[in-house]
Order: structure tokens, then C-alpha cells, then sequence
């Protein structure tokens, strides 16, 4: 399993990644499992930057 530091640059393992920022970890109080928050620039244009959570098989670090 790939560890990301807080900070890390990352993005979403799929065809169209979003490519973000790693915000914090949780843990899914139902299943136990870890999930990182990324954050990104807004891609809606209303000028929010979006986020959401992802497995850490989800990811993978991207080179700065």
C-alpha cells in the first residue's frame, strides 16, 4: 500500500484524472477503511475548488 504525505501531489488512477492535492485521512467509521481527501482547482467555473475522498488504491503520487 503507497503512503502519501500530507501535501503530496497525487491524482485519481483513471482514464480522465483529476490531478490534486492530498488534504487529510479518515477512516470509513462503517468498513475501517482509510480514505484520503484530495482537493482541486475548481473544474465547474464557479470558482470553488472541488474535493472529495478516494481509497488509497485510488491514487498514485504524481511527479512535481
Amino acid at each position: 500500500m503507497a503512503q502519501f504525505p500530507k501535501g503530496s501531489k497525487v491524482r485519481q488512477i483513471m482514464p480522465a484524472p483529476i490531478v490534486g492535492t492530498v488534504e487529510r485521512y479518515d477512516v470509513d467509521q462503517e468498513t475501517g477503511v482509510l480514505q484520503v481527501l484530495v482537493s482541486w482547482p475548481d473544474s465547474n467555473g464557479d470558482g470553488v475548488p472541488e474535493s472529495r475522498y478516494f481509497k488509497v488504491d485510488q491514487i498514485e503520487a504524481v511527479d512535481e
